[in-house]
């Protein structure tokens, strides 16, 4: 997601800084509208692709922890089925 921002949205502010929609008082009228727009779903695209990374760790560290926790129950289960039940 960060890569395809860091190209794709450079390429779409690249192509809006040559103004292809003219420099007349139309093209003017949609700069003012588009630019802001433009901003803000770089902007949010940008940071889309930085909660995706940090949710990418979260979910590796929850699966260390659980696999942590699987091994230290398996290891209590092993110690009681090798010393068998209480007389």
């Amino acid at each position: 997601m960060t890569g395809r921002r860091a190209e794709d949205g450079a390429a779409i502010a690249a192509a809006s800084a040559r103004r292809p929609w003219g420099r007349d008082d139309i093209g003017a009228a949609f700069e003012q509208q588009y630019r802001g727009y433009e901003e803000m779903a770089l902007r949010v695209w940008a940071g889309v692709g930085r909660r995706l990374a940090e949710l990418g760790s979260d979910v590796v560290r929850s699966v260390e922890a659980n696999l942590e926790t699987d091994a230290a129950n398996a290891s209590r289960l092993n110690r009681v089925a090798e010393t068998g039940p209480e007389r």
